[in-house]
């Protein structure tokens, strides 16, 4: 829980995007003196009103690179490995089991 935390926001509801309903913007700790809230909802409106889908895009906003898609998991993968692994352990169990009856 977190305590003695606060910020402002201003809520800009009607964007007249066809990607956003709204935008929300999260006002810095310390303004310029004499900013007043007409100041600040004018600001935030010429920020979404100049901000395109192609600046987003650009920005990598919208959607990732092409070229850093993640292959999907596969189960067989799962598998192999699980199978792999319980060889292993089967060889070193069988290898140490070896090596205490030619000791004793």
């Amino acid at each position: 829980m977190v305590k003695g935390c606060q910020k402002k926001i201003i809520v800009v509801n009607q964007t007249g995007s066809k990607y956003f309903d709204s935008a929300y913007f999260i006002l810095k700790g310390e303004l310029p003196r004499g900013s007043s809230e007409h100041d600040m909802m004018k600001e935030a409106q010429n920020i979404v009103d100049g901000c395109s889908a192609e600046q987003l895009f650009a920005a990598s906003l919208l959607s990732e690179p092409a070229n850093n898609k993640k292959r999907p998991k596969k189960r067989l993968d799962s598998v192999i490995a699980f199978f792999s692994g319980a060889a292993m352990v089967g060889a070193v169990v069988g290898a140490v089991s070896l090596a205490a009856n030619l000791l004793f």
